[in-house]
């Protein structure tokens, strides 16, 4: 609430002034703001009440009945950082930042005050602010983390303002930032450290703090966490996932955007398997999550909260459903992003469950149902309501009230809204939201215009019902201050250093007032409309007279500046308020007096209409209610609400309410609280206008609705009066039938009743015979009892009686023992003395037993007595009961008929009395056409009137004739201030020409510049050019690609060509001298003198001998490889099932089976050789028998070497693939991509000149293994 600083009555007793008139005092009733400053910023003190920050004054707002109640945090320049509140919510924790140590302030949420205040009491911590704040689950400790660079956390019992233990937060050196503390729900020695790479859950066991649990998160950013019941917890990360950890361990990995259910008990391998982050979509991160005893929230996304809950309240359930999204958008602030803007900061949810709350970066709070069955029943994604619909999200610009009715404006500098008040509701009427950026706003006194300085223009708009719609524009840009006259008819706009005076009905300007030579900053009128205030920046304060079109008065302030103007008594009196803090006080124009007001910085001022009362806003947002008028000392009242600077202040007319609004964006409206025995002016206290302007076309449109509603409700009449008269007819004959009913059901209810009363007097006395009975047993059974424990309790009275003789005598025997050694043995005598009363205590205890017995056994004897009497009394109730329900229900019936009736005939008295309205309302609007058409004859003669007056204007006209030549010799004169005003004008260019040289020399810079741009515009060609050939030089590149690509083409069909032929030597293998024929036939076809020539060109026999080394080398390693045992068996022994044994067997008994394929193969190609007598080399000359001698050796081993090389690397080829399972060409595949990438790299090494030339190496490479690779597809064993 608000704070009186300095008491006025202290401060009057300390200086012996006597008051005559005490201080107005302010309540504030509706404070509107938000503030996202410290963490923690909104929460739910119970069902209906919610609690959020303005600055430090935390607000209690009752959501049903919208009543506030306020806390004031602190009033010192402290830095709030976090607020939390206990379990119960009874208690508010609040750490603050100082210049030496942090602090916590605990206050009571029931009595609003402060209960304790705590401090680090760590001698050697150099941190200036708690990291994060929380309490334990029962309420009684407070778990608290000193920041940065000492990183300790400390357990405060609080209510002894103790610290109990402290430990240090991280392992090692580590300085990694450590944000929120999370403590457990049920167990208050367990808490969790959470930060940017910090997750640590930590058990106190045996007075220090042990890690356990869930450790690796070094590649994982968490954002928040929250215990969804005793034993599982929720983690939320920055790229998007959700971790569920049951009891320390992580169990699942979930995506938050994506997932819809969570289920810990689930054994599906497939769920969640990985922490990290996919490239290929983008993260959403979760930044807050809240639990509750039925699910769970968390924010995933720009303005979304999902919804997570159970079916059953039990901890055995651990599934969780997605129930639905809730969104938290509004319209667009200017120019902000809206990503950024609806950024959830904070979700709470209430203690019934029933309702969720979240805040953004917008001064608004978003609410939505629980719980509900319709929340998503139509849709999943689902908006959630505002719950102040009149907040400004950011700056307010301006403020400023009606006289005839009781609104006023605020305008939105950063959202561009203007909203539009009733202060006596305390409500928002309506909002809009316009596309350009506003820097003034003032209120017609009527309340029915208003102007608003835009970006372009200042516009004049009308109010309507839900709207503000612009009429007319005056070519004002950027107007910082609008002020209108107290009557209205004009207004004064600051357009730079100067004020135009503007008519409000033509808007052209009357006058323009210059004299300032900086900002100006407030604008006054007095009551009379003719006089205007004046002040600002340069420190001058101006009274212009606006019927003289004069400076009346220049007051000599001697001040830098003034920020605000206030007058009483008819502008005699006027109040300054300067930059040094000072109040001055002026009567006309003498300096009166000097108020030092340096502590308080105050930043405006006001006076009320009656003169009664003053107040001011300071700079750190406290408001002063002065003692008006000012005697010798200003004397004050201080109240605190706002944090920020007060901008403005404004008091309405009726003098009720004072409204302030500060640089943070904040509103508050307060009551004006008159002293006793002060009664307001009942002058003052007119009735407010409650009219509104409507548009003609709005007026039609209603009209045509009123006529249609009044059409169907004549429907609606005749058809009501067709079924009441259906209804009456149906229901006389249901009636005398139910009546008749009833009256033979009734005589027979009363003939059971009378037999049923005989049955139960017999059951009466029945009952009563055998309580007689009863009682006399129960009676012999007690004084057994009685008996018994008698006894017993004599014989322990009689130990007991032993036990207290025996230790009197020990006791005095020790007595006499305790005299020889009192020293030595005095604490083994109190140990003594213990055991013989505890044993006394034993017998004492026995003997209390033992009588509580006893008198059980009376109560039980007693209660049984009572519960057959009550059982009586029951049964003959139930009986009288159930007769009377029964004849209350005929009863009901009969009145229930009976009110149908009424209620028929209300409704049809209620129908004719509406259309006896409406008769009335036409009648009405009859005699209104009657009054327009009256107004309209009225307006007729009028115009008659108005030309009469149109010649008597001619007569005046001559008259101006008379004026003109009075003109004539007024411009004689000006021709003489023009003389004066021309050597003026010389002086001044005498003046400009230095800066005319100044010109000259920046533009001879920006040719500078110019040459500049043009140079870089040449190297940016020359770029441009070398990068065309580049591209040509690709585009060769690509056809030689292409070419290859050819021959590649080529040489594979002629290998299908040889697997042909080769399959039709396999026909003629019987006959030798056949399958002679066949091959020299086939080596004529397929040899040419092409391929002889290509092969004797050195470079490419070159490389055909490097690739034939590569793969004699590689066919050595595979021989060996294929001749070592294979390791696999023995693993697959270890490990694999016995189907994969049985398959494993089989494939070795074939890969022997294929050896033994080959040996023989190999023997009949030798018994074929032998019989035919011929080699590669007799082949080769009965191939080419027709041609020189020369160059037949060379092509002779070359050919040889070709036939045998590609017959042994056909075989090894078609070996390893059956061995090893593996098809050769993946091998060569990798092997190409290898060279490709070492080309790349060198030719980034070498010159352009050489890339050409090692790429057509490596493509040959390359396309004689591909051609390799597609011939041993084509071999197969005999």
């Amino acid at each position: 609430m608000a704070s009186i600083r300095p008491n006025v009555e202290d401060r009057t007793k300390a200086e012996g002034i006597q008051l005559k008139e005490p201080v107005h005092k302010l309540k504030p009733k509706h404070f509107c703001g938000l503030s996202e400053q410290c963490s923690g910023s909104v929460q739910f003190l119970d069902d209906n009440r919610i609690m959020y920050p303005i600055g430090k004054t935390i607000v209690i707002d009752d959501i049903v009945t919208r009543r506030q109640r306020y806390l004031q945090l602190t009033k010192s320049d402290r830095i709030v950082r976090a607020m939390v509140l206990s379990p119960d919510r009874h208690y508010l924790a609040v750490s603050e930042t100082t210049s030496n140590k942090p602090t916590i302030t605990i206050f009571s949420m029931i009595s609003l005050k402060q209960v304790k205040y705590l401090i680090n009491p760590i001698k050697y911590c150099t941190a200036t602010q708690f990291g994060a704040l929380s309490f334990t689950c029962t309420g009684k400790h407070i778990a608290a983390l000193i920041g940065d660079p000492d990183w300790l956390l400390l357990l405060y019992d609080w209510e002894k303002a103790v610290v109990i233990n402290e430990t240090k937060a991280h392992l090692g050196k580590s300085r990694a930032i450590i944000d929120q503390i999370i403590c457990h729900p049920s167990d208050q020695n367990r808490l969790i450290f959470i930060g940017p790479e910090v997750f640590r859950m930590m058990h106190f066991m045996e007075k220090d703090w042990i890690q356990y649990g869930y450790r690796r998160t070094e590649s994982t950013h968490v954002t928040c966490a929250c215990w969804i019941s005793p034993n599982h917890l929720i983690v939320g990360t920055e790229n998007g996932k959700l971790l569920a950890i049951e009891f320390g361990n992580l169990k699942r990995v979930y995506n938050a955007a994506t997932v819809n259910e969570i289920d810990l008990k689930s054994h599906d391998k497939n769920e969640g398997k990985g922490i990290g982050f996919n490239s290929d979509i983008i993260p959403l991160p979760v930044n807050h999550l809240t639990g509750y005893e039925l699910g769970f929230a968390y924010t995933c996304g720009v303005g979304m909260v999902i919804v997570f809950e159970k079916n059953e309240k039990t901890l055995k359930n651990t599934k969780w459903y997605k129930r639905g999204v809730y969104l938290a958008n509004g319209p667009a602030i200017g120019d902000l992003d809206l990503s950024v803007v609806d950024t959830i900061q904070q979700i709470a949810v209430s203690q019934d469950e029933k309702t969720l709350i979240c805040t953004t970066l917008r001064n608004e709070i978003f609410y939505g149902p629980l719980q509900s069955p319709n929340t998503w029943k139509d849709s999943e994604n689902v908006p959630m309501n505002t719950l102040f619909n009149g907040m400004h999200n950011g700056q307010i610009a301006a403020v400023s009230s009606a006289i005839w009715k009781s609104i006023f404006i605020t305008a939105g500098r950063i959202d561009r809204t203007l909203m539009l008040w009733d202060y006596r509701s305390r409500k928002m009427k309506f909002r809009k939201v316009f596309d350009e950026d506003i820097y003034s706003a003032a209120l017609h006194p009527t309340g029915f215009f208003c102007l608003v300085g835009f970006q372009s223009k200042l516009k004049l708009l009308v109010i309507f019902v839900d709207d503000f719609r612009s009429i007319k524009d005056v070519a004002i840009p950027h107007c910082p201050l609008i002020e209108f006259s107290w009557g209205g008819q004009i207004f004064a706009a600051v357009n730079g250093y100067d004020v135009h005076i503007i008519s409000s009905i033509t808007l052209k300007c009357v006058q323009i007032l210059k004299g300032h030579s900086k900002e100006i900053l407030n604008l006054r009128f007095l009551k009379d409309d003719y006089i205007l205030f004046s002040c600002g920046e340069q420190g001058s304060l101006y009274k212009w007279d606006l019927r003289k079109e004069l400076r009346d008065v220049d007051f000599e302030t001697s001040c830098k500046g003034i920020y605000d103007v206030a007058h009483a008594e008819d502008a005699h009196l006027t109040y300054l308020i300067t930059f040094e803090g000072t109040i001055k006080e002026f009567h006309d124009k003498k300096l009166m007096k000097i108020y030092d007001m340096k502590e308080w910085a105050l930043r405006a001022l006001v006076v009320s209409n009656t003169e009664s009362m003053m107040f001011g806003a300071c700079q750190n947002g406290s408001i002063l209610s002065f003692l008006f008028p000012f005697n010798n000392n200003v004397l004050y009242v201080e109240y605190t609400m706002h944090t920020t600077s007060v901008k403005r202040i404004l008091i309405t007319q009726n003098e009720l309410t004072l409204i302030t609004i500060d640089e943070g964006g904040a509103l508050c409206l307060w009551e004006i609280v008159y002293p006793e025995g002060v009664v307001p002016d009942p002058n003052n206290g007119f009735s407010f206008l409650r009219e509104t302007m409507v548009t003609y076309e709005d007026w039609a449109d209603k009209k045509k609705r009123l006529n249609t509603l009044r059409k169907k409700l004549k429907d609606m009449d005749e058809e009501n009066d067709y079924i009441m008269k259906q209804m009456v007819a149906k229901n006389e004959n249901n009636l005398t039938e139910i009546q008749n009913g009833y009256k033979a059901t009734i005589a027979d209810l009363e003939n059971k009743i009378k037999i049923l009363e005989k049955s139960h007097m017999k059951e009466l006395e029945d009952c009563t015979l055998a309580m007689a009975e009863n009682s006399k047993k129960y009676a012999e059974e007690l004084e057994n009892l009685k008996k018994t424990y008698q006894a017993k309790v004599e014989e322990e009275n009689m130990r007991s009686e032993n036990i207290i003789f025996e230790t009197k005598k020990y006791v005095n025997y020790y007595w006499d023992k305790l005299k020889i050694i009192e020293k030595a043995s005095h604490r083994t005598l109190e140990d003594l003395a213990k055991e013989k009363t505890e044993l006394l205590l034993q017998a004492v205890q026995k003997n209390y037993c033992l009588q509580k017995k006893i008198n059980e056994l009376k109560i039980n004897h007693t209660e049984l007595t009572e519960q057959l009497e009550e059982d009586r009394v029951i049964e003959i109730d139930d009986i009288t009961t159930n007769f009377e329900e029964r004849m209350a229900t005929q009863n009901e019936t009969r009145t229930t008929l009976l009110a149908h009736k009424k209620i028929i005939m209300k409704r049809s008295n209620k129908l004719n009395l509406r259309l006896q309205k409406c008769k009335t309302y036409i009648h009405t609007f009859k005699s209104h056409q009657l009054k327009l058409k009256q107004y309209l004859f009225k307006k007729e003669a009028e115009i008659t009137k108005l030309k009469r007056e149109v010649a008597r204007r001619k007569d005046q006209v001559a008259k101006t004739n008379v004026a003109i030549i009075k003109t004539i010799r007024s411009q004689r004169d000006f021709m003489k201030e023009k003389f004066v005003r021309d050597v003026r004008i010389d002086t001044l260019k005498q003046k400009l020409e230095p800066l005319e040289d100044k010109f000259q020399r920046y533009t001879a810079l920006n040719d500078e510049l110019e040459k500049v741009l043009k140079n870089k515009d040449r190297l940016i060609s020359r770029t441009k050019k070398m990068v065309t050939q580049l591209t040509k030089h690709c585009v060769g590149l690509s056809s030689e690609l292409k070419v290859q690509d050819d021959l590649r083409y080529e040489s594979e069909q002629l290998i299908q060509k040889l697997k042909n032929e080769i399959y039709s030597c396999l026909q003629a293998s019987v006959d030798p001298k056949q399958l002679r024929n066949t091959l020299l036939a086939m080596l004529h076809r397929f040899i040419t003198h092409r391929h002889i020539d290509d092969r004797q060109d050195p470079s490419s026999a070159a490389e055909f001998m490097r690739q034939r080394k590569h793969l004699e080398a590689s066919a050595k390693n595979l021989r060996s490889l294929i001749s070592r045992k294979p390791r696999i068996i023995v693993k697959y022994k270890r490990t694999c099932a016995e189907a994969t044994k049985n398959h494993i067997a089989n494939l070795i008994s074939e890969l022997r089976a294929l050896r033994r394929c080959w040996r023989r193969s190999k023997r009949k190609a030798l018994q074929f050789d032998n019989i035919v007598e011929v080699d590669g080399e007799q082949t080769f000359h009965v191939a080419h028998f027709d041609r020189d001698s020369k160059p037949i050796d060379l092509r002779k081993e070359a050919l040889t070497e070709i036939w045998g090389y590609y017959l042994t690397v056909r075989i090894l080829i078609n070996e390893i693939e059956h061995l090893s399972g593996q098809h050769i060409t993946d091998y060569i595949k990798t092997i190409k991509g290898r060279l490709t990438n070492l080309v790349q790299c060198k030719a980034r090494k070498t010159d352009k000149n050489k890339k050409g030339n090692l790429i057509e190496k490596v493509v040959k490479h390359v396309m004689l293994e591909q051609s390799l690779a597609s011939e041993k597809s084509q071999i197969s064993f005999g």
